[in-house]
């Protein structure tokens, strides 16, 4: 553990460039400091497209050259999928590339200026102050058929939450107005469930049939009994004398 904070460390000591960039769907905003915190000229905004790109690539490589930088450290959040582009575009150059916990970014908002609201332009001040104190971690880009598995898992894993998601919120509707539903069907999702769900859980069409009809042996708000009393062999009440 101390053997790799010192390698990171070291990653970023020295006549090192620091970038931090805050990644969006459109447009990103990159900030370049020192290794003692100063900030080598104004915010560059640019665009999530390979022209854009390609221009703060060009903007970072001049201002190393400027410097005369032994390397330049870039650090963003993996925020959702908007990274990757850049990411991938980077790797082809001499430029490191690092990542930071968002939460860290999130936490470390009000540190900053007091205040916890959220502008790309501050927040990309707070990625290069992470990674200038060694808060990061290296980038992982898998090729190939491995960044392949790597997106189908996470595509999956998301499809999987949506799914539970729904699935609560049935259960939920059906506790509010079908609270028999339970009793009467074994699988929330086959298909005899789902037709009366459709036809009588919301007052649908089918509300005119009795849910006592389907669950005849149940009382309404109460559990079923086994040993019922002044009921005959055949299933039907005696008459009173």
């Amino acid at each position: 553990m101390l053997n790799a904070q010192v390698e990171k460390l070291s990653l970023v000591r020295g006549n090192v460039i620091i970038v931090g960039v805050d990644v969006a769907k459109k447009k990103n905003v990159a900030r370049f400091f020192d290794t003692d915190g100063f900030e080598l000229c104004k915010y560059f905004k640019f665009r999530n497209d390979r022209a854009g790109i390609l221009s703060f690539i060009s903007k970072s490589l001049n201002i190393k050259e400027q410097q005369g930088a032994e390397r330049i450290v870039i650090g963003m959040e993996p925020s959702g999928h908007y990274w990757e582009p850049l990411a991938y575009f980077i790797k082809e150059y001499p430029i490191v590339q690092v990542l930071v916990n968002p939460y860290h970014v999130k936490q470390s908002k009000e540190m900053e200026d007091n205040s916890p609201d959220k502008n790309d332009i501050k927040d990309a001040r707070l990625i290069a102050k992470l990674v200038k104190d060694g808060s990061f971690f290296k980038t992982y880009l898998p090729e190939g058929v491995y960044r392949d598995l790597r997106n189908l898992t996470s595509e999956r894993e998301q499809q999987c939450a949506k799914l539970n998601s729904a699935k609560n919120r049935l259960v939920a509707l059906l506790d509010r107005y079908f609270p028999e539903y339970v009793k009467v069907f074994k699988t929330l999702l086959g298909k005899s469930g789902l037709k009366q769900v459709k036809l009588k859980t919301l007052g649908g069409e089918g509300r005119t049939t009795s849910i006592r009809a389907l669950t005849p042996h149940t009382r309404i708000g109460s559990p079923p009994s086994s040993n019922r009393q002044n009921e005959g062999r055949s299933g039907q009440r005696p008459r009173e004398t």
